[in-house]
């Protein structure tokens, strides 16, 4: 797992996840995001060529979440990545 820095529960911000080393020349055809536990705002996400962008908000104190991101190449392959987002104030 990647350890994103952490964010404050009152900030909105966009995660940027780069994936042409995993995928080379292929292209993604979805992304779908989740997080556990609770408390974690999806608020949108997108695909920007080989990369994808999750905006998050919300998030409990001193949590840390667990945001995965499942993702299919044009190609047929499956990728998921699970990254650690915790929950601090500044």
């Amino acid at each position: 797992m990647i350890k994103w820095n952490f964010k404050d529960p009152d900030e909105v911000l966009d995660y940027e996840v780069d994936w042409t080393a995993r995928i080379g020349t292929d292209n993604i055809s979805s992304a779908v995001w989740t997080s556990s536990p609770a408390g974690l705002t999806i608020d949108s996400s997108q695909i920007v060529g080989k990369l994808t962008v999750v905006w998050l908000s919300d998030g409990i104190l001193e949590t840390e979440y667990a945001v995965e991101c499942l993702l299919t190449t044009s190609g047929g392959r499956i990728h998921n990545q699970t990254f650690v987002l915790p929950i601090r104030t500044r």
